[in-house]
């Protein structure tokens, strides 16, 4: 999935109460406009930027069955014209402002961010509403659009990192929408029609299923009438429902082996179902996987890339979502020494919950955390993001501004019992030249070997 290497740095979001310090990242208003689309606008108005955040609830999870990649296809499709504009017209428009604008589908949203001057506002908001409400989707453009993600998705389908994650989270999520890669498969990108764009569109780009978020130099007063001006006559049918439930973690006990004949290294991961956004204790279990696998002190760093030299990477994370997302490990190492680094990467993660971090360990975990968000916090375009996240997994709208202070709240005792949630059972894939890896991966489990070539 698109987010799964991002989709932890601003999960921090959840728990706060008031006594906690807040950290001020500018003054924040929220309003809801008579279509039910959400506002918040963060003023900061040091730089004369402002970033625009135009989300839509469903993501990847809105995918209807057997059209995984649909709404990302539309998303991206979004940007190929819309009103008065052609595709090239629209590209001439985003240059003459300097602009920048990305498309982002996760699991559980979708995202357009828009990047201008504050003295462009007015141009940049009209081009956001043309993007979100009056797409063009001109033929020609869509089969462009189509044709480009399946030719990154046979790109990605070369990177042996990127089809040993997509099959680990297929595995972990099977039948799942955290399982499917948010850009879909070649089997199901195929598929799609014209019409399958309009009415996705259609069903999910709804007022009442979006958020609109402004960072920058810009004040609440004035952005709520241009917002209004820009949105305010959108319709839209009620918000589809959509009911993603909690997926089991898998049992251990199972080895899947992706096999690739002329591999020279493995790829390896590891891990299982653990943790949603909103979880109490999520800061804790962030500390303690900090400890784990996270920085170039972590144990994971430290045991198989300084003392053992089986790699030159190797962390884990937390890719926690709406529901509970997963834990994983990632690493690689040559073909010979496959069993020993999944060995000593499976010792590291039972050491990590039998035994919990030090008291050391934590007190830099905690500054390692506290310190890298409070500085990413800096950036407008961050900010927007968590905004949004804060609307996507349902936290607290205070959360926001006392996420910096929870870190620091974490203490040692609250990290080891985190530590002790880390998963017993852990499923482990690897990807490598099955002839070579298959024997020495007896006596782990049952072995399951697939080709290469096989969807996730």
């Amino acid at each position: 999935m698109k987010r799964h290497l991002a989709i932890f740095t601003l999960a921090v979001l959840a728990g706060a109460s008031s006594a906690e310090a807040a950290l001020d990242l500018g003054k924040t208003t929220r309003t809801r406009l008579g279509n039910g689309l959400q506002v918040v606008v963060v003023e900061r108005p040091k730089l004369p930027l402002v970033t625009l955040l135009l989300m839509v609830k469903g993501g990847a999870a809105s995918d209807p069955q057997g059209k995984a990649g649909l709404t990302s296809l539309t998303v991206e499709a979004l940007r190929r014209g819309a009103g008065a504009r052609d595709a090239k017209a629209l590209a001439q428009a985003l240059d003459g402002l300097g602009a920048t604008l990305t498309a982002n589908t996760g699991a559980d949203d979708a995202r357009l961010q828009l990047k201008v001057l504050s003295k462009d506002l007015g141009a940049g908001l009209d081009l956001l509403a043309d993007l979100a409400i009056r797409p063009r989707f001109d033929a020609e453009e869509m089969e462009k659009e189509k044709r480009q993600t399946l030719a990154q998705i046979e790109q990605d389908r070369d990177d042996p990192r990127t089809v040993a994650g997509q099959h680990f989270f297929a595995r972990l999520f099977p039948g799942h929408p955290y399982g499917r890669p948010a850009e879909g498969t070649r089997s199901t990108v195929e598929t799609f029609s014209h019409e399958d764009v309009v009415r996705q569109h259609q069903a999910w780009f709804v007022p009442a299923n979006t958020l609109l978020v402004a960072v920058g130099d810009v004040g609440a007063a004035g952005f709520a009438a241009e917002a209004r001006n820009r949105f305010g006559a959108w319709k839209g049918a009620g918000v589809p429902a959509l009911h993603v439930a909690a997926a089991p973690p898998v049992k251990g006990g199972t080895v899947l082996l992706i096999d690739k004949p002329d591999a020279t290294q493995s790829q390896v991961r590891i891990g299982n179902v653990l943790v949603r956004r909103t979880d109490p204790e999520y800061e804790a279990i962030h500390i303690a996987n900090t400890v784990l696998g996270e920085g170039f002190t972590s144990r994971l760093t430290e045991r198989l890339r300084v003392d053992l030299s089986l790699t030159y990477n190797a962390h884990s994370r937390l890719a926690a979502q709406r529901q509970p997302g997963a834990f994983l490990v990632s690493t690689f190492t040559p073909t010979e020494t496959t069993r020993k680094i999944v060995d000593e990467a499976l010792e590291l993660v039972r050491k990590a919950r039998a035994g919990g971090p030090s008291a050391e360990e934590v007190d830099k975990a905690r500054g390692y955390r506290a310190g890298t968000l409070a500085i990413r916090l800096q950036d407008g375009a961050a900010v927007a993001s968590a905004v949004a996240d804060v609307e996507v997994f349902g936290l607290k709208p205070d959360s926001l501004p006392t996420a910096v202070d929870r870190y620091r709240r974490v203490t040692f005792e609250q990290a080891k019992r985190a530590a002790a949630r880390l998963p017993a059972d852990l499923y482990v894939v690897v990807l490598g030249k099955a002839e070579a890896v298959r024997p020495q991966l007896e006596g782990l489990g049952k072995i399951e070997v697939i080709p290469y070539t096989q969807e996730p």
